[in-house]
């Protein structure tokens, strides 16, 4: 799977190459995993469509009182 960067980044294993942002690379599967969660890069699909996956701990319950809808934050 491919990656597309969103920060500018050395390569690796060559320091004279630099990483612009939009590129669209494939550096191996270990490597795109790496840069994805240093949040260097974002995943890309076959048809260019990015795949964001920020992990977040936040979560919502909604109720309804009558007609109007209650966000609460999940207590801890």
């Amino acid at each position: 799977m491919k990656i597309k960067m969103i920060q500018p980044a050395p390569d690796k294993n060559d320091a004279s190459k630099m990483y612009s942002v939009g590129d669209v690379v494939d550096l191996g599967a270990e490597r795109n995993r790496s840069a994805v969660n240093r949040r260097l890069a974002v995943w890309v699909d076959a048809k260019k469509s990015e795949k964001v996956s920020i992990p977040t701990d936040k979560k919502k319950k909604v109720s309804k009182a009558g007609s109007e809808l209650v966000e609460t934050k999940k207590s801890e």
